[in-house]
């Protein structure tokens, strides 16, 4: 079975939502509470220490190698 997941840097934590909240729109858009296929919340933590993923790209053979 394929699923979905949801990312988000600071929405919960800026209280823009709830996961209890994101579970009712998945239900309430896919049809019912066993419809829905979000499978994962993802918390981007890495992205700040990654600089936004333009980070891996600055990685050169020398450095990287």
């Amino acid at each position: 079975m394929a699923g979905y997941a949801f990312a988000t840097w600071a929405g919960l934590e800026e209280e823009a939502f709830t996961v209890e909240e994101l579970l009712d729109l998945a239900s309430e858009v896919a049809g019912g509470q066993q419809c829905h296929h979000l499978v994962a919340l993802q918390m981007v933590m890495a992205s700040a220490p990654l600089h936004g993923w333009e980070l891996p790209g600055m990685v050169d053979q020398e450095l990287g190698g």
